[in-house]
């Protein structure tokens, strides 16, 4: 998808240092090569620390993962998971955890619909939705 956009994507380079003084020019690789660029984003891979799972029922991939079903279940009755150390990038993973936080049934539900349609969320859209209780906790 990148690509498609004009976007070069280099993978497993490693950046020695970012060029420019107070912009970014470029990128100055480990390998000694310096791309120009005007942006950059890096990403680096995630190892989950699961090596003490292994003595345990939970079930983890080849790579260390750990397996889970679309509701976030191990192989471990009440036993959940999210986040890196999951066997994979679950979308939904940001709404079950925003529904799980925002409290009473109703209010669940409003903000699981403002989530379907990829609205943007504000802090007036959590006052306006939330009892003076939850609003507490925020601040």
């Amino acid at each position: 998808r990148f690509e498609a956009r004009g976007v070069k994507v280099y993978v497993n380079a490693e950046a020695e240092r970012l060029e420019g003084e107070d912009e970014v020019t470029g990128v100055h690789l480990k390998s000694g090569e310096t791309i120009p660029a005007d942006v950059v984003v890096t990403g680096i891979g995630v190892a989950p620390p699961t090596d003490w799972l292994k003595s345990t029922r939970i079930k983890l991939n080849d790579a260390g993962f750990i397996e889970v079903d679309r509701h976030f279940r191990t192989s471990v009755d009440w036993v959940y998971a999210i986040g890196d150390a999951v066997a994979a990038p679950l979308p939904l993973q940001g709404i079950v955890v925003a529904v799980a936080s925002a409290g009473p049934i109703p209010t669940a539900v409003q903000f699981l619909e403002l989530f379907k349609r990829k609205i943007e969320i504000t802090r007036e859209d959590v006052e306006k939705n939330t009892t003076n209780d939850w609003l507490a906790w925020l601040e």
